[in-house]
């Protein structure tokens, strides 16, 4: 009889062991998809204002302004007689031999 009742309490807490661990590693589990759910969730607050800002400037007349700035940033282009000035940055060593 005492056997039995050894064999049962161990079984009990085996199963209470386990049921602890599996609930702890349910909630760690938990915690990590809700941080990952705020992240995504504060990313596509971002996107909205950024999808809204983009589709205030389509529905604006266009500016010369604007335009000439994103000539000269994405297309590279200049005005007529202005001068360019490309500067390499990638030397290995410094200038006049300074280190």
């Amino acid at each position: 009889m005492r056997n039995r009742e050894l064999v049962f309490r161990i079984i009990v807490v085996s199963l209470l062991v386990y049921s602890m661990t599996a609930f702890a590693a349910g909630l760690i589990n938990l915690r990590k998809t809700q941080r990952m759910w705020d992240e995504l969730e504060g990313e596509l607050c971002e996107l909205r204002a950024e999808n809204q800002q983009l589709k205030d400037e389509l529905s604006s007349p266009p500016d010369d302004e604007k335009m000439e700035q994103l000539a000269r940033e994405r297309l590279g282009m200049v005005k007529p007689g202005e001068k360019i000035f490309i500067f390499e940055t990638d030397r290995e060593e410094p200038l006049w031999g300074w280190k």
